[in-house]
């Protein structure tokens, strides 16, 4: 089986803001990818904050069925 080196690359990570979500975004930032999520809503108390990983990530603001948003996303970023 062939490992793949993920340092120095970028994920886009929906649901970031979310349980399971926060928890694989502090994985890839430990494995030194850079993190682009989307976030739809302002929560008050988001496992990412918590985690106080937030200031580590980019975030794209939208809904991710929008027409567009995960191209613009992707080409941003």
């Amino acid at each position: 089986m062939e490992t793949v080196e993920l340092k120095g690359r970028t994920a886009l990570v929906t649901g970031a803001y979310g349980l399971l979500g926060a928890w694989l975004t502090k994985a890839l930032l430990q494995a030194g990818v850079r993190v682009v999520t989307i976030r739809r809503d302002d929560v008050a108390q988001s496992t990412l904050a918590l985690l106080g990983l937030v200031d580590q990530v980019d975030t794209v603001h939208g809904d991710i069925v929008a027409d567009g948003l995960v191209e613009r996303a992707i080409g941003e970023y």
